[in-house]
C-alpha cells in the first residue's frame, strides 16, 4: 500500500504551491517566502488517501468517506463507537453488503470497543464517495471513536475524521 511507503528524500523537499485549494493570498505568501529563502516546508508524518467527513442533521450522523488521490478498491469500513451496537442503526447509501456489529472486541492491544463494519460493492473515489448514516435507536448521541478502512484481508487502518458542522 502507498500509505506504508516512505516518500523518497528528493520528493520531500519539493514545494507545492496550491492556488486552487489555498486561494490567492496564501499562494502569494508562499511564493514570496520561497523567493526570500524561507523554509515553508513541513514534512507530512502520516499519509492517508481516505478521509471520513461527518455531518449531523436531525439526530442522524451522515458519514462520507472520500479517496483524495487514488481509488480505494475495497469499500469496506468500520466505525468504532462507545455506544452498544444494538442501539445503533446504520443505513449504507446505494447498494450495500451486509452490515456486521461486534461488541467489546479488542481493536488494539489492551483496548476493547464496539465496532460496526459497513461495506458496498463499488470502490471509493473522490467523485464516488462511500456514504452511510448512523443513528441511535434510543435517541442518544453517537460517540464515534474512530473510522477505519480496510487495507488488507483482515486488516483495517484508522483514517482522519473531519467535522463538517
Amino acid at each position: 500500500m502507498l500509505e506504508d511507503c516512505n516518500i523518497p528524500i528528493i520528493l520531500q523537499h519539493i514545494e507545492y504551491i496550491d492556488y486552487y485549494h489555498q486561494g490567492p493570498n496564501v499562494t502569494i505568501k508562499q511564493i514570496v517566502d520561497v523567493i526570500n529563502g524561507c523554509n515553508t516546508f513541513t514534512p507530512r508524518k502520516n499519509f492517508s488517501n481516505a478521509t471520513a467527513y461527518f455531518k449531523i442533521e436531525n439526530g442522524v450522523t451522515k458519514v462520507r468517506i472520500e479517496a483524495a488521490y487514488y481509488m480505494e478498491p475495497h469499500a469496506m469500513g468500520a466505525i468504532v463507537v462507545k455506544n452498544p451496537t444494538n442501539d445503533i442503526d446504520v443505513q449504507v447509501k446505494g447498494f450495500s453488503l451486509p452490515t456486521e456489529k461486534f461488541d467489546n472486541i479488542e481493536i488494539m492491544p489492551n483496548y476493547k470497543s464496539n465496532v460496526i463494519k459497513v461495506s458496498r460493492t463499488d470502490p471509493i473515489t473522490k467523485d464516488f464517495p462511500f456514504r452511510f448514516e448512523i443513528k441511535t435507536i434510543s435517541g442518544n448521541s453517537i460517540l464515534v471513536e474512530a473510522v477505519l478502512i480496510r487495507v488488507g484481508e483482515e486488516r483495517f487502518k484508522s483514517i482522519p475524521m473531519k467535522d463538517e458542522n
